[in-house]
């Protein structure tokens, strides 16, 4: 019968094992992470873009239903995202899919840099006819809340790189 000692002795060096399995395991999927992100071309995506798209004008109010908060310009961009869009600045700032956005009196906080809140300019790159129809029941949901906005077409819209 072996002894409680060598039984613990064998359980160590099982543990020791799984750890140090766990350890390639988890190099390997940072090492395929890190030749992903080092891929020629990765990071493009995120620097100056142009082409045809939209401005968004969104203008809140001064009183309750009419003030636009955080949650409204998240709900705006979830929409935008859903359209598959990608190409994305408020108020001069790219929009990326790892952006903070926070709303803070009458101030929005954008990756932590303060921008006014209204009027609120999004652009877009993207096919207008596309974009206004999917942002149209949204479009209806703030004006019934008394807030302005607008969507118009731009031959050019310059989106900003991170």
């Amino acid at each position: 019968m072996k002894s409680p000692r060598n039984i613990f002795l064998y359980l160590l060096v099982i543990l020791e094992l799984l750890i140090l399995i766990g350890m390639v395991l988890l190099h390997n999927q940072m090492t395929e992470i890190y030749n992903k992100i080092n891929t020629p071309g990765i990071n493009n995506r995120f620097e100056k873009t142009s082409g045809r798209g939209v401005r968004i004008r969104i203008e809140s109010g001064i009183r309750g239903s009419e003030i636009l908060h955080d949650k409204d310009i998240l709900s705006v961009l979830n929409e935008l995202y859903a359209l598959n869009l990608t190409e994305i600045a408020i108020n001069g700032m790219r929009i990326t899919p790892f952006s903070y956005i926070r709303c803070v009196g009458p101030s929005l906080i954008i990756n932590g840099k303060p921008t006014r809140i209204s009027p609120l300019v999004i652009e877009v790159i993207g096919d207008y006819e596309y974009i206004s129809s999917g942002l149209s029941l949204l479009q209806d949901y703030f004006e019934k809340r008394g807030i302005i906005f607008e969507i118009l077409s731009l031959e050019e819209v310059e989106i900003p790189g991170v």
